[in-house]
């Protein structure tokens, strides 16, 4: 349903209003609700009209950095909003593209007055960070327009300054349509380019491999993982919900194995959405992560994991074990010393720098596991 242009306006300043203690508001005359029509000006008919009639805010995500996005859909185009203090906007993902058009004022998104309106009406766009802004903001509209000066009608130009900065880019199809893990994968992916808000000390190489998860991988289905695996406070939950991203895999081989049999490929999206709640059948996880690396034996991720464990855990396969059991056991360990208490069970990887390069390569073999088996993941996600 389209926006009723001037209700989307006068949204904006009656969030004012709401902040003026009712005595000031009595003692000023001020003229407020519904009877006022106050709003930023637009030219009628204008590309920038439109945005107000027709632009609809979908999704909003705020986020632990207390920036907020939100997704906008217009003229049959989706649109990526980020607040907070934004360096750029520079194209930090595959698939999203500025949209700033220096040439054409009218559809320069981020000083477009139509978008500006649509985004401060919202509630959850925020004003700047500066606590000051807000009554800035309330003098200066209501002085305005107490004294005859605004005529109801402000410029974009007047009030931009007083809410958080933000820019604008647009999200191609691949990633449609967006689901809440997607909106932060991608918003992952901005984190990373401008190396924003990441608390552990992740190598280049390690953050652009999750780049990669993020551009190749089915974000809609994991991309909450990788970015509260980038987000993370501590090492060993990066390490966990990467670990979980393995973890959707791991019916996968035997269920594929099992609708071969019976002779109808077919079966396997009913076999794997049915088996564990019918049957109360699941795989055990140290022998499915072994049957799963096998798949990539021959890949350098599956090489590059296992120098490193070899490396950082100074043990080597013994002659009863081949090197999936190994990588399996010690990936299956960390993951085990990590989310359960057991005196038996410790953790051999101790430094940033050990963390860092387990974590890398373990993304290197996500990558590779998802790329194995997409058709599948396609099926039931």
């Amino acid at each position: 349903m389209a926006n009723k242009m001037i209700d989307v306006n006068r949204h904006l300043f009656e969030r004012l209003e709401k902040q003026i203690p009712s005595d000031t508001a009595i003692e000023s005359k001020l003229v407020i609700g519904e009877k006022s029509i106050r709003y930023i000006g637009t030219t009628k008919g204008s590309y920038a009209q439109s945005i107000i009639k027709n632009g609809q805010v979908t999704d909003i995500v705020k986020t632990v950095d207390k920036s907020t996005i939100l997704i906008i859909n217009f003229d049959n185009r989706t649109f990526l909003v980020i607040t907070g203090n934004i360096d750029g906007a520079d194209e930090f993902l595959k698939g999203v593209t500025t949209v700033v058009d220096l040439d054409n004022d009218e559809q320069d998104f981020k000083f477009n007055p139509g978008l500006a309106t649509l985004l401060f009406a919202n509630d959850s766009f925020p004003l700047d960070v500066d606590s000051e802004k807000s009554y800035q903001l309330i003098e200066y509209v209501f002085t305005e327009e107490k004294e005859g000066k605004s005529n109801g009608n402000f410029n974009y130009s007047e009030l931009a300054h007083y809410f958080s900065n933000y820019d604008v880019w647009e999200i191609s199809a691949k990633y449609l349509p967006l689901n809440q893990n997607t909106i932060v994968a991608i918003y992952s992916g901005y984190l990373i380019n401008y190396n924003k808000e990441i608390n552990l000390e992740f190598s280049q190489n390690t953050k652009q491999t999750i780049k990669l998860l993020i551009e190749e991988l089915p974000i809609d289905l994991v991309g909450g993982n990788i970015y509260r695996a980038l987000t993370a406070m501590e090492w060993k939950h990066s390490f966990l919900e990467l670990y979980q991203c393995i973890e959707y895999l791991f019916p996968l081989p035997y269920l594929i194995n099992l609708s071969n049999n019976i002779g109808n490929k077919s079966l396997f999206p009913k076999l794997f959405f049915n088996t564990e709640n019918d049957l109360q059948w699941r795989p055990k996880e140290d022998q499915a992560l072994i049957k799963l690396l096998k798949q990539i034996e021959n890949e350098s991720s599956f090489t590059q994991i296992l120098n490193s464990l070899i490396n950082i855990i100074k043990a080597k396969p013994d002659k009863t074990d081949n090197n999936c059991v190994f990588v399996s056991k010690h990936i299956y360990n960390t993951r085990n010393s990590i989310a359960h208490f057991r005196s038996g069970i410790t953790n051999s990887i101790k430094t940033k720098s050990d963390w860092d390069e387990i974590i890398e390569k373990l993304s290197l073999i996500i990558h590779d596991l998802y790329k194995v088996y997409s058709s599948e993941i396609s099926l039931i996600k």
